[in-house]
Order: structure tokens, then C-alpha cells, then sequence
């Protein structure tokens, strides 16, 4: 049962490509079961744009979202008889006010799952179920030693996130950037396991063609980091709340064969 819960397209996301559709159409494709929704939420001043994102003012960035909402929404019922959507959003942390306003979002617009990136403050602040590319600064840097304060810091965050039952992602779209090993590194993941957390996995895809890839390669990756139990996020109708599940025949599912 393959999955992924961080995923964005180029038709809400300018740094990636595609129609949203055409990437539930990959994953289905691809036979995934399950398939999370997760573009960017707006950031509401400027200086927090994008690079691309330069030209477009606000309120552009807010009716975007609007529309990925609807657009998710309508897939999220044209195709749920061949694969389980999840609609949420990707989200940091900037400032305090940034915080007000994409909690207002995530209530707003009754999303059902938070991908949480920018990590000490956004944890205490958003809460969310899937932390995002623990150390995406590695593609800045990626010979480098994490300092005694950095590992004491990276120490902090992963006790909350571990106390609010948070998944850490192990996110290929690291070896796409040309890195030796997928978010996070090996270093972080024997911290994140001695302090009890659990690991989900995602592709990080930004278009249909990123479904997926380099997936393969997370197989032997995970067997050399010594974890043995996959989890995945789920969404109960009944109780309107995500669940998180062990997938417990992760190693030996057929996707792994094709």
C-alpha cells in the first residue's frame, strides 16, 4: 500500500509542475491507496514569499489556496472509489502572526491534516501530524557536522514532536538534490528512534512524474537504519480526526516488486 502525504503540483505550487488532477491520476496509476493533498499555504506578507512568487501581491496567494481547496475537494470525490485522498496543506513557521493566520486556514477551510516544516516553533505553535524534511538545509550544506548545540536543539524539537505523536518522514526527494541519504539524516534518525518516534515515508513529489521516485531506494535505506515498522495517517469519518496506523506489511507489499 504505497503512500505519500507531501505532494504539490505546478497548478497551485510555482516551483513545481503539473495539473493537480494529473497527479491523483499518477498515483493511482502507480497504485497508491492512499494519496495526501498538501500544497503550500499562503504567506501573507511579501518578505515571506517565494522567490517565484515576487510578482503576485497577497491576496493572489489566498485565492490560489481558494482554488486548490475547491479543485482537491471535487478530486477528492470524483476518484474515491479508486483512491483514499487526504486534503491538507504545508506549512512553517515565520512569525507569531504568521501562526494566527494559518491556524485561521486550517480551521477555515476543514482541512484534515498539517505537514509541518521550519520545525521548533511550528511544532509548538501548529501541532502537526507529519513533520516535513527535518533537514532540508542539508541541500545548502551537505558535508556538514551538526555542532553539539545544533544536535541539543534538534534534540528539543524531536522530544515534541514525539510527545504530540507527530510522524517523521522519510522523504526521497533528498537523493533528487543529489544528497547521499533522504531526509532526515542518519544521525537524526537514531535520535528520533532513541527517544521512541515513528516514521512514515514520502516522495515530496512536485508533479506527477515525482510520484514516487526514488522510492525504491528507501527500502534498503530504511534496513540499514535499523526501522522495522512503518506508519501511515488515515482520516476517521466518524470522529473527524486523523489516525495514525501501523502499516504492517510494509516490507513485503508488492509495490516493492514492480
Amino acid at each position: 500500500m504505497p503512500f505519500t502525504y507531501h505532494s504539490h503540483s505546478g497548478e497551485f505550487c510555482l516551483h513545481a509542475s503539473g495539473k493537480l488532477e494529473e497527479v491523483v491520476l499518477e498515483a493511482i496509476n502507480k497504485n497508491f491507496k492512499i494519496l495526501g493533498l498538501s500544497e503550500h499555504s499562503p504567506r501573507l506578507s511579501i518578505q515571506d514569499f517565494y522567490p517565484e512568487e515576487k510578482h503576485l501581491e497577497e491576496t493572489d496567494l489566498v485565492s490560489s489556496f481558494e482554488k486548490y481547496i475547491a479543485c482537491a475537494r471535487d478530486l477528492q470525490k470524483r476518484y474515491t472509489n479508486q483512491i483514499k485522498i487526504l486534503v491538507g496543506m504545508e506549512t512553517e513557521w515565520i512569525h507569531d502572526s504568521f501562526t494566527i493566520q494559518q491556524l485561521d486556514y486550517f480551521k477555515k477551510y476543514d482541512l484534515q491534516y498539517i505537514i509541518g516544516s521550519i520545525h521548533h516553533e511550528m511544532v509548538i505553535s501548529f501541532k502537526p501530524n507529519i513533520i516535513g524534511h527535518f533537514d532540508l538545509i542539508r541541500i545548502f550544506s551537505p558535508q556538514h557536522k551538526f555542532s553539539e548545540k545544533v544536535l541539543s536543539i534538534i534534540s528539543k524539537t524531536i522530544d515534541l514532536c514525539v510527545e504530540q505523536n507527530a510522524l517523521f518522514e522519510i522523504n526521497s526527494r533528498a537523493y533528487k538534490k543529489n544528497l547521499e541519504f533522504p531526509y532526515p539524516h542518519p544521525e537524526i534518525i537514531k535520535i528520533i528512534q532513541a527517544k521512541g518516534g515513528k516514521f512514515t515515508i514520502s516522495d515530496d513529489s512536485h508533479g506527477p512524474s515525482d510520484l514516487g521516485l526514488y522510492y525504491s531506494k528507501l527500502i534498503p535505506f530504511l534496513h540499514e537504519s535499523g526501522i522495522d515498522k512503518i506508519y501511515y495517517i488515515d482520516y476517521d469519518s466518524e470522529s473527524g480526526k486523523i489516525i495514525t496506523k501501523e502499516y504492517e506489511n510494509f516490507f513485503t507489499d508488492s509495490f516493492w516488486k514492480n
